[in-house]
């Protein structure tokens, strides 16, 4: 599968759809990301990130709500860093707006091997530190 990414360039494909794309991200606490969960979709549990796109002919936008209280708690589960979860969920956030889904077990190991991937990517380390 790694070479199938490698031969789409899945990090270049990225970077080229985001060039002219207007992002948000918001920080929420446990509770509005429950809230937001439940109004846009349906659902009544907590999630670390929500994503939301808008790609029209004259207009991208991609909306990113996170929790960064969750985002810790997994990397603490995890045993990795609070840094590379959040970009992890960044990566996994923007493989939504690409088509990418997590509902199944298989499409959620897909989106995991894509995300480590992108964070695979030295370009990505560079450029991207959040902490």
């Amino acid at each position: 599968m790694i070479n199938e990414i490698e031969h789409h360039g899945l990090a270049s494909i990225l970077a080229d759809y985001f060039l002219d794309t207007y992002v948000t991200v918001r920080l929420l606490s446990k509770s509005e990301m429950l809230f937001q969960n439940k109004q846009l979709l349906n659902h009544d549990y907590y999630t670390d990130v929500i994503t939301s796109f808008f790609d029209q002919p004259n207009a991208k936008e991609v909306h990113i709500l996170i929790c960064p209280e969750l985002v810790q708690e997994n990397a603490k589960k995890l045993g990795v860093d609070k840094s590379l979860e959040m970009r992890r969920i960044l990566f996994h956030a923007l493989l939504h707006t690409q088509g990418f889904n997590d509902r199944s077990v298989t499409q959620k190991n897909l989106m995991r091997l894509l995300e480590n991937e992108l964070l695979s990517c030295s370009t990505w380390k560079q450029n991207l530190t959040l902490s």
